[in-house]
């Protein structure tokens, strides 16, 4: 690749990476116009660092999203309400429900002003990467394309695929969770840096419905999906890692290492054991 050309990718990911963070002041004006409440900021952090991190982490996002605009077919409208949902649902709205289980200053009438607040960004970023990194402007609608992609199986053979594939992170989760539950564990259950240890009957309405959402995520991806299963599975495991976990492991520099290089494996090996679960369940013949 010749250097122009990277050179040119690169500025099109910052590009990119700011205008989340322009999604980020826009929707945090629409969400105090609503009157929302902003969540408090964890013990040893602050708003300025923070948001210098995510200046420095978008592009990130951006490059993450990228690898699968790359794959995707549709109109440009299509790729990008496809990027935005998984974006939304797996950035924002999965960690506004981890962080009710986990992290104690989180509570249910803050985390509407995070899930208001963020949507924006996650569109504008997502209109972004749509614009500059496309696969094609296919003429088929979503609809069209779900039809042709349904019709790959028999409805016997879709109803435990996608039942199975709905449910699929709840074990990925757990099994992951107990690896690095030895070396975080204490952190938690000694309540330090605002940490909290739920109970089974919190974490398990919690993690279906985080599965759920992930499979309504990532299934629009899969039907548009235009190149290898290999290559959806390298990329969509990448993109699960870099929004579950990875850019927000990155920002939580309050955190020791000691927390965040476990909890960033275990996030690594999940969403890679989870994309290949789906590709497997879901992909076409």
């Amino acid at each position: 690749m010749k250097i122009s050309r990277i050179v040119s990718i690169i500025c099109k990911l910052v590009l990119c990476g700011l205008t989340f963070l322009v999604g980020m002041l826009v929707g945090g004006m629409f969400a105090e116009l609503l009157r929302l409440q902003p969540p408090e900021m964890p013990a040893g952090a602050n708003v300025s660092t923070i948001m210098i991190y995510y200046l420095l982490t978008s592009p990130i996002m951006a490059l993450a999203l990228s690898f699968l605009a790359r794959g995707i077919s549709g109109k440009f409208i299509v790729r990008t309400l496809i990027l935005t949902g998984l974006t939304f649902v797996v950035y924002t709205f999965n960690t506004v429900l981890d962080a009710t289980l986990y992290m104690s200053w989180a509570t249910i009438s803050t985390s509407m002003y995070t899930i208001v607040s963020f949507f924006i960004p996650s569109f504008f970023v997502s209109a972004a990467v749509a614009f500059f990194f496309s696969y094609d402007e296919s003429k088929h609608s979503f609809i069209d394309s779900l039809q042709a992609f349904l019709k790959q199986r028999t409805k016997q053979e879709w109803i435990w695929r996608i039942a199975l594939a709905a449910i699929s992170f709840m074990p990925i989760y757990i099994f992951f969770g107990k690896l690095v539950l030895p070396l975080t564990g204490d952190y938690y259950q000694q309540e330090m840096y605002e940490l909290q240890m739920p109970g089974w009957e919190q974490i398990i309405p919690i993690l279906f419905t985080r599965s759920v959402l992930f499979f309504l995520a990532c299934f629009p991806v899969i039907v548009m999906w235009q190149k290898s299963k290999l290559s959806l599975f390298y990329r969509l495991g990448f993109a699960l890692f870099t929004l579950i976990g990875f850019l927000y492991l990155i920002s939580a520099y309050w955190l020791p290492l000691s927390i965040r290089i476990p909890h960033a494996l275990e996030i690594l090996g999940s969403s890679y054991v989870h994309a290949g679960v789906l590709v497997g369940l879901l992909m076409r013949k």
